[in-house]
């Protein structure tokens, strides 16, 4: 067989697994790899805002709780003590960990100043458990407004000798659009009656 034969055949053969390759995306073993697309804009926010939900809405967060005791009353340390501004830090690292991610800076520092992260974390005398049953997070209809989210959510209380108890939230996250995250968020209760029972539970202590 000649050379040219050979370098010919070889180029069909080299075009063949090119096509393989470009075009079904072949494995070495000659299997197809199935694409994965990537996620939209619309699925990564929504992935953003549910899981700050989960996280602020299951509690309590007893690593959470022991940071905010020592920093909101100083704990065993003096206020503005080299203890007590170290504890703020551990505090400020704490929550940076467990939202940065998700938030803009200045959305995640709206978070904290709201107490949307420590609404459900200060009840460190109480025994209790808060679970997240149900969530919806749906985009606005309006054009102009594409980058809400609107918040809808269950929780349930769980406490000692008492049935459980449901309760209902609703709320609005919007994005950035530039940096893609979380600018502004917030929820809140259609009616009062969480704060009903965590008052009845820290009454009776």
């Amino acid at each position: 067989m000649s050379v040219q034969s050979i370098m010919k055949k070889f180029g069909l053969l080299a075009a063949a697994v090119l096509a393989c390759v470009v075009v079904t995306g072949c494995s070495q073993k000659g299997e197809a790899v199935e694409k994965v697309e990537a996620p939209s804009e619309k699925e990564l926010a929504i992935e953003k805002v549910e899981a700050v939900l989960k996280q602020m809405t299951n509690a309590p967060d007893n690593e959470y709780q022991k940071l905010l005791r020592e920093a909101m009353d100083g704990g065993v340390h003096e206020f503005g003590s080299a203890e007590h501004l170290e504890a703020e830090a551990a505090l400020e690292n704490y929550i940076k960990d467990l939202y940065q991610s998700y938030f803009t800076e200045d959305g995640l520092s709206e978070f904290r100043a709201t107490a949307m992260d420590s609404q459900f974390q200060m009840y460190d005398d109480v025994d209790y458990k808060l679970e997240l049953l149900e969530s919806g997070v749906k985009q606005s209809d309006v054009d102009t407004a594409s980058n809400q989210f609107h918040i809808t959510a269950v929780v349930e209380l769980t406490v000692p000798n008492k049935e459980p108890t449901k309760h209902k939230f609703v709320g609005l996250a919007i994005i950035n659009k530039k940096e893609g995250k979380i600018g502004r968020f917030s929820i809140g209760q259609k009616d009062p009656t969480l704060n009903h029972v965590f008052n009845e539970l820290i009454n009776s202590q």
